[in-house]
């Protein structure tokens, strides 16, 4: 059975509020008593969480496990290939299915990811939605990017999406994968050479 790919909208608050009523009707059955003490914990937070991904936001800002598909268990791997099949190979799906809470005026969702999803051919359709549909402004970070995290193999992008398609819009992008430090890489976010605009149909 496919896992669905969004929670359905309910009185979750409603529900929450029927749980803290629980305790006091397994008063006198030890049996009951038994089991509301073995998930008094667990169901709140797995309704609060519900709560939490039904709501609508204005920002959404998030950074997405960097795990392909060959490190997912076969749980995660049917899910992800269930709901996002244009990202299947890692979950940078992410990125696409945070513009669900948010709605097509101005709300923005900001993500900072792996870069392989710019290039490699197994993300060429979602490439592809993203320029049809929504407005981007990046920054191509590249190695180093992070002092905590050190050598080559972590290679990132921040950028900005917008739920909607914005005629004539152009894009800023901010090309910084030379500098080899952090402080390098803010210090050259400035000048017009790392610098480029362009419309999203140029970039198709």
């Amino acid at each position: 059975m496919a896992l669905s790919s969004q929670l359905e909208n309910r009185d979750y608050a409603g529900l929450l509020d029927a749980w803290r009523l629980t305790a006091s009707q397994t008063a006198g059955d030890f049996n009951l008593t038994l089991w509301y003490a073995a998930v008094e914990y667990e169901i709140p937070k797995l309704i609060e969480q519900a709560i939490i991904l039904t709501q609508r936001y204005d920002v959404v800002v998030t950074n997405p496990p960097y795990i392909g598909s060959a490190n997912m268990d076969p749980k995660l791997s049917d899910f992800v290939k269930n709901t996002t099949p244009d990202s299947k190979s890692d979950l940078v799906c992410c990125l696409h299915r945070t513009l669900r809470p948010t709605d097509q005026t101005q709300r923005l969702p900001g993500h900072d990811t792996q870069h392989a999803w710019m290039f490699l051919s197994s993300f060429e359709k979602l490439r592809e939605k993203l320029l049809l549909k929504d407005t981007v402004n990046m920054a191509h970070l590249g190695p180093r990017a992070f002092e905590e995290i050190g050598g080559e193999v972590v290679q990132t992008t921040s950028f900005v999406l917008c739920n909607r398609h914005i005629a004539n819009y152009k894009g800023t992008y901010c090309r910084l994968i030379e500098p080899t430090t952090q402080q390098g890489k803010k210090i050259c976010s400035s000048p017009a050479k790392t610098r480029y605009t362009a419309q999203q149909f140029q970039l198709l």
